[in-house]
């Protein structure tokens, strides 16, 4: 009996054991004693984890800026980008990868009588703002897409509204 009762404990920890992935590594925001949200994550054609979020601008809890962060995939930080030019709250809401690595995301302004959605492209090596539209007010970030010649916003309330731009931003 105690036999069987071995096996079966063994066996369950076996199974248990299965069931607990493995982390290969792990790693905290750096600056995040005051909290960070994550909007969205993907990866670059070279397989660099990208991040998009907000975190208290100059540690003011009342302030949020959107921040990029680009990791390689052995979890060094190799890209940091954050967009603190005003006092107003600014969150990341989406962003996506070109083929060249280029990276456009969609952000959401508060702090005005009415919510401003950006559209905001870095160069996803050196972290350089390339440019940085205003797309409307009074409506809510929706969704952003991309293909190899085109990029598209999707927004929304209280109307659609869907806008196609080369990689330029024209």
């Amino acid at each position: 009996m105690k036999k069987i009762v071995l096996l079966i404990s063994v066996i369950l920890q076996h199974f248990i054991g299965l069931a607990q992935p493995n982390v290969v590594w792990s790693k905290s925001y750096p600056d995040s004693t005051f909290g960070a949200v994550i909007s969205d994550a993907i990866t670059d054609n070279a397989g660099n984890i990208i991040i998009a979020g907000a975190r208290p601008y100059d540690n003011f809890i009342n302030s949020i800026e959107p921040v990029v962060l680009k990791y390689d995939p052995s979890g060094n930080i190799i890209l940091f980008w954050t967009h603190s030019d005003s006092l107003l709250d600014e969150r990341t809401t989406q962003i996506v990868c070109d083929s060249l690595n280029q990276l456009y995301l969609l952000t959401l302004v508060y702090g005005t009588s009415q919510a401003t959605v950006h559209l905001i492209k870095i160069d996803g090596v050196t972290g350089q703002e390339l440019f940085n539209y205003p797309l409307g007010t009074g409506i809510y970030a929706g969704a952003i897409g991309i293909n190899h010649q085109h990029l598209y916003v999707a927004l929304g309330l209280p109307n659609l509204v869907l806008f196609k731009y080369d990689l330029q931003g024209n």
